[in-house]
């Protein structure tokens, strides 16, 4: 515990950090609404910081008396929109709307948390609105591959350090138009969707190819046999480039792709997936 009159000299002038703001009909009703990003102090009631100058990323559980506890949620300005709560130990790392995948005249949204630890990996997840938010869909993505935000604190990853952005260096204006111009899902068609993932599936999963290769054989796209890992999914399809392999090795990934007998061990690695859902 610190002694009171060295908390601001210990942990350092407080940074706001960011809030996103998305909006898109939600509830269905054919009117524009607008989720926003609160992070609220469970002591005052009231919006506070989300960080301190002097206190890295992965180190604020040792400072929780002197802080308190904080609460994280997406508020929506229409009535009939549930809010979506605790959404990240600093609320959120990304948020954008992703539109209507499955049909239902809802937009979806997706999101990455803001976790106070030391780890680069992460989890973007996809929510639809129906009556509530419930869970669609999820996949695995890395902290450094999103727009940096405002803040001061070093957050130690598996690349290395992440030292964040500070506020005298990116305008919230010069974000926001990188925002505006990032998206990590695309919405392909009806209830099919784009992304780059990280590849997480066991080294023993079997891929079988059954769709059209590019006609110089640059990449075929393959799906797992064991059909998609979530109950939402019908298929979920990832692209092989097969430039990373010398010529014998590419024609031996295509013919165990089209006999359902390719195997890919990959930890780690980021890979083009295509999802289509039930």
């Amino acid at each position: 515990m610190i002694k009171e009159e060295r908390i601001e000299e210990v942990m350092g002038k407080a940074i706001w950090g960011y809030r996103f703001k998305i909006s898109g009909d939600f509830d269905g009703d054919g009117k524009i609404d607008t989720l926003t990003e609160k992070f609220v102090s469970l002591k005052t009631r009231k919006e506070t910081n989300k960080f301190y100058e002097n206190i890295p990323v992965g180190s604020y559980a040792y400072f929780r008396h002197e802080i308190g506890e904080n609460y994280s949620f997406l508020v929506d300005n229409a009535s009939l929109v549930d809010t979506l709560k605790n959404i990240g130990d600093f609320g959120l790392a990304w948020l954008e709307k992703i539109g209507d995948i499955d049909g239902n005249g809802t937009d979806e949204i997706g999101f990455v948390c803001y976790h106070d630890d030391n780890s680069s990996i992460n989890t973007f997840q996809i929510y639809t609105f129906n009556k509530k938010w419930e869970k669609m869909y999820s996949f695995e993505v890395r902290d450094w591959a999103l727009p940096k935000l405002p803040q001061v604190n070093i957050k130690n990853n598996l690349q290395g350090v992440d030292e964040g952005v500070p506020l005298d260096i990116i305008t919230i204006e010069k974000l926001e138009k990188e925002i505006e111009k990032t998206s990590l899902v695309k919405l392909l068609r009806q209830k099919t969707i784009s992304y780059k993932g990280i590849y997480n599936a066991p080294c023993s999963e079997k891929y079988i190819g059954l769709k059209d290769r590019s006609e110089k054989q640059e990449f075929i796209w393959v799906k797992s046999i064991g059909g998609g890992e979530s109950p939402k999914v019908r298929d979920k399809w990832l692209k092989v480039e097969l430039s990373r392999y010398h010529k014998e090795k590419a024609q031996q990934v295509i013919s165990d792709a089209l006999k359902g007998t390719l195997e890919i061990c990959d930890p780690g690695m980021t890979y083009d997936y295509q999802v289509v859902f039930k």
